[in-house]
């Protein structure tokens, strides 16, 4: 939110200060961070200017804390960019700084007067790791590059305010030059009115030297503005301009200007931004010879000639004489096409999904009030649905779940009309708007999304996507209603399609792993074919029998979610890499308790590293805590992974094996189960050689 410190531009600048606080708001939620924002310096301090108001806003004490922190003191110290997150502190000749516990990402840039003199600084912070800030740092850049464009047009424009008093007291002894002739005409040159002011000043100034200095530094002045400034007489013809307005007006020259002036104003076609064109007693110089005085009206400019366009912002007034007389006006105008380019850039990427590229939430929200309207309808909301986009992303890691999103965005694209409005509301979840659309038009849509969908693979996965359809007929009826029914109705198409799905999705995903690795494939067998055994001796039931068989089948499903590089590591792992390799336990629960028939072995996965003296993972359950089953997945894994070839370690004998299950009795294992896996396995194994 803005402090109320207008002040410190100026007071006429507000719309500087207004044009900032948006741009905040816009960039906060682009990068869905915590907070963004702009701070000016003051002797040693950063005191806030402007807070970003967002969804996750910070309150006014935690801002300005923020923007008096070392942080944003080392970005005025260095004048360079100062970058911190959970991992790594980048400050370019900084000092060794720390947040608390609430920040863990922060990036900040300097913010400079055109002279280099340093105005304040711009930042993001957020309190969790934020990665598209910082794969999307341009865009920060972008912002504090629009800020000093405008503390360069606030300088020129206190300049101007300067050098309009000086004018106003020239013209006042050159009014009915004027009014005489426009532009060209010899009589009217910047060199004649010179001349009539010093002789006109002779009077009043004693020093000679003083009158023409004056003149010098006024015509002077006037030719350097950055500023395109020109002057009109009474008539709206235009006497005198700088060769900022020849850049300006995209002219070759002032006499090429000269030279067409004689065309002015049907040379040039002016519209507002919207589109809207602009009559001409509505120019800026009409107003202005209407007594109005404006600032930074913004207009898009044609030429008609060449068909050149471009952006103005115009600030205009009229010329008065002694008795208040309008005798012309003076408009001062700066091409801000670039700036303007560049904020349309930041809002319609603060509209747009970063990952997909289709429309937000936000922009959803927006666009379903804006077309919430008779004229639009019948009007039909769909929501889809991926199904098992979670599972992917825990089987084959969050660059496959992206890449199956943006398939899915192009899908959902292609099989949509050109007005549709299509948004990624969710991390799974699309919503579609479809104006004057009824429902079973809506449904057609649907089908042949889907049938696209069908036909496109990402990997091994086809794509499935859930929908559901709402459509509003009445305008009195309330949109919160369809939107439900719309949402009810793909949940329970979910229903039955995502089950479809990730019991395939399963498959898919012991099909890879198995085809990854032979040795994986046949120490699961043996792991099924040992669990089987130890299962038939303890009696279990038929069905516990075969769903134990299955979870040592499936007990390593988990290590889909682990990096293939740390799998097949030849040497010994390091802290982090066992620390990734443990996580293949929790992996295989989430991705079998998606899917219905396999929730009662997701639980015996998830506890086949449990120890049975409470030293293992991830639980740290003890004895009985730990499932039966479980407890007979973690001796036959061990005994098979003990017997067998492994990248980082040779085959033990069965003499060892058997050693090390008798060592680890009572700690890492069930005794019982040791016991009877000794006595009635390995001893049969014997027998049977």
């Amino acid at each position: 939110m803005m402090k109320n410190n207008e002040h410190l531009l100026g007071n006429d600048q507000v719309n500087f200060i207004n044009r900032w606080q948006n741009m905040a708001d816009l960039l906060v939620n682009y990068f869905c961070a915590q907070a963004v924002i702009i701070t000016q310096k003051e002797n040693d301090q950063c005191k806030l200017l402007i807070s970003s108001r967002s969804k996750c806003d910070v309150d006014d004490h935690a801002a300005e804390i923020i923007g008096s922190n070392q942080y944003c003191k080392s970005v005025i110290k260095t004048l360079q960019r100062c970058l911190s997150d959970k991992v790594q502190t980048i400050i370019n000749q900084g000092d060794n700084l720390k947040f608390g516990p609430e920040i863990v990402t922060y990036l900040g840039y300097p913010i400079r007067f055109p002279d280099h003199r340093v105005f304040g600084t711009i930042c993001v912070f957020d309190n969790k790791e934020n990665h598209l800030l910082l794969k999307q740092e341009q865009m920060l850049l972008q912002i504090r590059d629009i800020i000093e464009s405008d503390l360069a047009l606030n300088i020129n424009q206190k300049q101007l305010l300067i050098c309009e008093k000086g004018q106003q007291e020239t013209i006042d002894h050159l009014k009915k030059a004027l009014n005489e002739t426009p532009l060209g005409a010899p009589e009217t040159t910047l060199k004649l009115r010179k001349k009539r002011f010093r002789l006109k000043n002779q009077k009043t100034f004693k020093n000679r030297a003083y009158c023409d200095s004056s003149a010098a530094v006024l015509e002077a002045a006037f030719a350097n503005m950055t500023e395109a400034v020109f002057i009109t007489n009474a008539a709206g013809e235009i006497v005198e301009c700088n060769d900022a307005w020849i850049t300006f007006t995209r002219f070759k020259d002032k006499t090429e200007f000269i030279k067409k002036n004689e065309k002015y104003p049907h040379l040039f076609e002016v519209s507002y931004l919207n589109g809207e064109v602009v009559p001409y007693d509505s120019w800026a110089i009409s107003r202005a010879l209407k007594g109005e005085t404006v600032k930074n009206a913004e207009y898009l400019i044609r030429r008609r000639d060449t068909n050149q366009i471009w952006i103005g912002s115009y600030n205009y007034s009229p010329i008065r004489d002694k008795s208040g007389i309008i005798v012309g006006a003076v408009v001062i105008c700066s091409d801000i096409t670039e700036r303007k380019k560049a904020e349309e850039k930041i809002i319609n990427l603060s509209y747009r999904d970063n990952l997909t590229g289709l429309y937000n939430r936000r922009f959803y929200e927006q666009e379903l009030t804006r077309l919430d309207q008779a004229g639009n309808l019948p009007l039909t909301l769909v929501m889809g649905d991926i199904n098992g986009l979670k599972l992917i992303n825990d089987s084959f890691g969050h660059i496959m779940g992206d890449v199956l999103l943006k398939k899915t965005a192009e899908v959902i694209e292609k099989g949509c009309r050109p007005t549709d409005i299509i948004a990624r509301v969710g991390g799974d979840e699309f919503m579609i708007i479809l104006p004057k659309t009824d429902f079973a038009t809506a449904e057609k849509i649907v089908k042949g999304i889907k049938r696209l969908a069908a036909a496109e693979k990402v990997g091994s996965f086809e794509i499935s996507i859930s929908f559901g359809c709402s459509t509003k007929d009445n305008k009195n009826d309330d949109m919160q209603k369809f939107f439900k029914q719309a949402e009810d109705q793909m949940y329970r198409n979910k229903l039955s399609e995502s089950i479809r799905m990730r019991r395939r999705t399963i498959d898919i995903i012991m099909k890879t792993l198995f085809e990854k690795s032979d040795q994986e494939m046949l120490h699961s067998k043996r792991v099924s074919e040992s669990c089987g055994e130890i299962g038939a001796l303890l009696n279990l039931s038929e069905d516990d029998l075969k769903q134990l068989k299955i979870a040592g089948l499936m007990h390593d499903i988990g290590k889909m979610g682990i990096d293939e590089d740390i799998l097949n590591k030849k040497q010994p792992l390091n802290h982090e890499e066992w620390n990734e390799i443990k996580r293949h336990s929790e992996i295989g629960y989430r991705i079998l308790s998606s899917v219905n028939e396999f929730s009662k072995i997701a639980k015996q996965v998830l506890e086949h590293h449990e120890r049975w003296d409470g030293k293992g993972y991830p639980n740290g359950l003890k004895a009985e805590e730990i499932s039966l089953q479980a407890r007979v997945i973690a001796l036959s894994d061990a005994y098979d992974a003990m017997m067998s070839e492994r990248s980082f370690q040779k085959a033990r004998s069965k003499e060892g094996a058997v050693n090390e299950l008798i060592k680890e009795r009572g700690a890492q294992f069930d005794p019982d189960l040791v016991d009877l896996f000794l006595k009635k396995i390995v001893k049969q194994g014997d027998g049977d050689q």
